[in-house]
């Protein structure tokens, strides 16, 4: 069984076909598989603050091909491409300078081209504490219209606390009831920082399960 799923995990990413997957790939790509059944029955799209080299946007692409939902949902991801900005790094210590600053739009994009969902993906390059508010007020989307789109999933990604803690109370006013909040983060630091000030802020609950995987917020 463990084979199987290695070997669709490989089918899932095909730029990978010729990398071994590991037990931590698998329990990451079980982990974004149960958030995608989650929002299955949820109406709305998908947003990521923090692309990096494009994994997740491939991943959840595939799952919306996959359920066949592809009409009706799209992801939406924002990035620096240029590692934390100086806000950042003056707050949240921990962060290293040099950190994600390999990765690049143009690299994303053509790996979501190479693995058959670029028509379901738009990126965008930026501070997401600046640009977040813009996108969702002015941006026509592939799947929504200016100020209309409603979410099902925000994926907070970026380790920095300020462009978590805003991208949250930015797309609340523009989450489904019923979607979810997450954060990737295993060992605490400015992403659970900044869910549990957001929760507490807007009454909501922070809830994880009985697996080895970060915790959410249920809208």
């Amino acid at each position: 069984m463990i084979k199987f799923l290695k070997d669709v995990a490989k089918k899932i990413v095909n730029n990978q076909t010729n990398k071994t997957i590991n037990d931590l790939d698998l329990e990451y790509l079980l982990w974004i598989c149960n958030i995608y059944l989650k929002i299955k029955n949820v109406p709305g799209h998908i947003a990521e603050i923090g692309v990096a080299d494009g994994r997740n946007a491939i991943l959840f692409g595939r799952l919306i091909k996959i359920h066949n939902d592809q009409s009706v949902r799209q992801y939406i991801g924002f990035d620096t491409f240029d590692g934390f900005t100086q806000k950042d790094l003056e707050r949240d210590k921990h962060l290293n300078k040099n950190r994600w600053k390999n990765n690049s739009k143009e690299t994303v994009l053509s790996r979501c081209h190479d693995n058959d969902v670029e028509e379901l993906i738009e990126i965008f390059e930026g501070d997401a504490v600046k640009v977040v508010p813009e996108i969702l007020k002015n941006h026509q989307g592939k799947k929504f219209q200016k100020n209309k789109a409603k979410f099902a999933l925000l994926y907070i990604d970026c380790n920095a606390y300020l462009p978590a803690v805003t991208s949250m109370q930015n797309f609340l006013p523009y989450m489904t009831p019923g979607g979810y909040v997450v954060i990737d983060e295993k060992i605490q630091g400015s992403e659970t920082e900044a869910i549990f000030n957001f929760a507490k802020k807007n009454s909501l609950g922070v809830e994880r399960e009985n697996i080895n995987v970060p915790i959410f917020i249920k809208i």
